[in-house]
C-alpha cells in the first residue's frame, strides 16, 4: 500500500532526525516524555480527540529540525511538517493548527489562531501543549539536573564563560517575564514551584560558574 510505504518513510525520516549525532536533550527520549504527558491529559480528559490528534503532530514535528547553532529551527520543522502535511495528505485547517503550535515553541507563547470560530480552542491547545515541551522545568531537582547537563552538552561548543552567562539570563527570562511558567491550571499545579526552584538554583550555579552536570 503506497500510503502505508509512505507513512513508515515519514516515520524513519523523523525517528532519524531525532537520533542525529549531537542531540543530547532533543531527541527521542523528550519526543516519548511529550507523547505521555499527552497521553495521560487526554486519558483524562484534560484535551478532547479534536485537541488530541494535532498535538500528537506537533510533538513529533516541532523539534524535528534541531541545530544549536541555528535561530531557525521551529521555522524549519513547521517547513518540513508541511511537506508532510501535504504528502499525507491532512486537512488545511489541521496542518495550520500544528504550524502554529510548532511556531509557538520558538517564544514559549501562545500565538493568534487563524481559525476566527476556533480562536479559543486553539489557545488551549496550544497552551497545553507548551506546557507538555517545558514540562522537564517541573520535574525533581535530579532530574532536572540531568536536563540542565544534557543542554550544556548540546551547546558545547559555547565557551563556559559565555555559555554561564547567556543561560543564566534566558532563565531568568522565565522567572521574570510573566506571572507563572507554565500556562495551564493542571501544570501550574503539578509543577510551576518546583520550576521555579529548579531555575533559580540553576541560575545561582552558572553565576558561580558551575554548570550542573559538566
Amino acid at each position: 500500500d503506497t500510503r502505508e510505504k509512505r507513512s513508515d518513510s515519514w516515520f524513519q525520516r523523523v525517528y532519524d532526525q531525532h537520533n542525529q549525532d549531537g542531540r543530547h536533550y532533543h531527541n527521542v527520549v523528550h519526543l516519548k516524555e511529550v507523547l505521555e504527558y499527552l497521553q495521560i491529559l487526554r486519558d483524562n480528559d484534560v484535551v478532547s480527540a479534536s485537541q488530541y490528534i494535532p498535538m500528537v503532530w506537533a510533538t513529533f514535528f516541532h523539534d524535528a529540525v534541531y541545530d544549536p547553532k541555528s535561530n531557525r529551527n521551529e521555522k524549519d520543522s513547521a517547513l518540513l511538517f508541511q511537506k508532510f502535511a501535504k504528502d499525507a495528505p491532512l486537512s488545511s485547517s489541521l496542518a495550520k493548527m500544528v504550524v502554529t503550535m510548532i511556531l509557538a515553541t520558538e517564544k514559549h507563547k501562545t500565538l493568534p489562531s487563524t481559525e476566527e470560530d476556533e480562536n479559543d480552542l486553539a489557545e488551549t491547545t496550544q497552551a497545553y501543549f507548551l506546557d507538555m515541551d517545558m514540562a522537564v522545568l517541573g520535574k525533581k531537582p535530579e532530574a532536572y539536573r540531568v536536563y540542565a547537563s544534557l543542554i550544556r552538552q548540546e551547546y558545547r561548543f559555547v565557551e563556559h564563560d559565555l555559555y554561564c552567562s547567556k543561560r543564566a539570563e534566558i532563565l531568568q527570562s522565565f522567572l521574570d517575564n510573566s506571572d507563572t511558567i507554565f500556562l495551564t491550571k493542571e501544570f501550574q499545579q503539578a509543577m510551576e514551584q518546583r520550576a521555579r526552584d529548579n531555575i533559580a538554583q540553576e541560575i545561582e550555579f552558572l553565576k558561580s560558574g558551575t554548570i550542573p552536570g559538566g
